[in-house]
């Protein structure tokens, strides 16, 4: 039998937190029909797997192994099949290794595995990651305390 996940890596105000409500409600009402919604509870999200560190342009991430680890585990002792998987976090990863790295992670539990991104207009965009900038967010680490509606970064 195939096994399929689903990965939303949606960036930051683009809906993440409205669509990954629904998909927990989904899971408790049974309305998902076959399919599983993993996330870190109490949280609605998976964000807990990327941590980033640094700043601006060094900003960097750090995937968090052992709790993949056990959210698998989880998923797998309790007989989930076909799962999504949805963490706003995903968008700061860019590191090649990094990604190659949790694609091999998740297809030792996945047969196929489709990603879906959520895109906004980029100046509304920009305007919302603002936002996150001043509630101290992880886009504080890469936008910085910039004036500039987007940063200056060899990154972007």
């Amino acid at each position: 039998m195939t096994r399929r996940l689903w990965l939303h890596i949606g960036s930051h105000k683009t809906g993440s937190t409205s669509l990954q409500t629904a998909l927990r409600q989904g899971q408790s009402d049974k309305t998902l029909g076959g399919w599983s919604y993993l996330h870190a509870r109490p949280r609605v999200d998976f964000n807990p797997l990327v941590r980033c560190h640094g700043m601006g342009a060094g900003l960097h991430t750090e995937l968090r192994w052992p709790f993949l680890e056990r959210r698998m585990a989880d998923a797998d002792h309790r007989g989930h099949g076909d799962c999504i998987l949805s963490s706003e976090m995903l968008f700061w990863l860019m590191d090649v290794a990094d990604l190659e790295a949790l694609r091999q992670q998740l297809r030792a539990h996945f047969d196929e595995i489709s990603v879906v991104a959520y895109l906004r207009r980029q100046d509304a965009l920009a305007l919302s990651h603002r936002k996150q900038v001043v509630m101290g967010r992880a886009a504080y680490q890469f936008y910085g305390a910039q004036i500039r509606g987007l940063p200056s970064s060899s990154r972007i």
